[in-house]
């Protein structure tokens, strides 16, 4: 074929008219393809339909215990000795933030060389163990920064003598167990 002959096949109606069928099909596809996007969105905003969604916020429960003062000795004389325990009203301040209203766990424990039982009093609960660590409930609802005095009886256990001792008990602070 001549220069002559592939320009005039390239003008002939015939090869024209059999091209333009895939090209008008091709974009009458593309047009097709874009309302059917943005149907529904028009629609959508022209109908006034509503949709509903559900969701969940998740507050994870949280209880942060700040200590504001606590002993780290005990003094015990003679006259503790004769009544067998000492009382110590306000032995501990912590500073408490708790975010349920199902309250908090207290666990106690204590030196067993220094005492054989010990009542912990907080919130006007009283918590006592006498072998081993002992646990409590504290209904207290919701706190944010609470001051919280805790107060303790410190039964002694036989044999201890009047002297000045490590402080014997620790407390731990936890969330209630669903």
């Amino acid at each position: 074929m001549d220069n002559n002959s592939i320009a005039s096949a390239n003008r002939h109606p015939a090869t024209v008219r059999s091209l333009r069928p895939l090209f008008s099909d091709w974009i009458s596809l593309v047009v097709i393809a874009l309302f059917s996007l943005l149907a529904p969105a028009v629609g959508f905003a022209e109908s006034g339909t509503s949709a509903r969604l559900d969701f969940r916020i998740v507050v994870p429960a949280i209880i942060r215990v700040t200590p504001v003062s606590q002993p780290d000795r005990i003094v015990i004389n003679a006259q503790h000795i004769a009544q067998g325990y000492v009382d110590l009203d306000a032995g501990t301040a912590v500073r408490l933030t708790n975010n349920t209203h199902s309250g908090y766990q207290l666990t106690a424990s204590y030196d067993d060389r220094l005492l054989s039982a010990v009542e912990v009093t907080v919130a006007n609960q009283k918590l006592t163990t006498s072998s081993g660590p002992g646990s409590m409930r504290v209904l207290s609802g919701l706190a944010v920064d609470r001051l919280v005095a805790i107060g303790y009886r410190l039964h002694l256990a036989p044999g201890i003598v009047a002297g000045e001792y490590r402080w014997p008990v620790a407390l731990a602070f936890s969330l209630v167990a669903a």
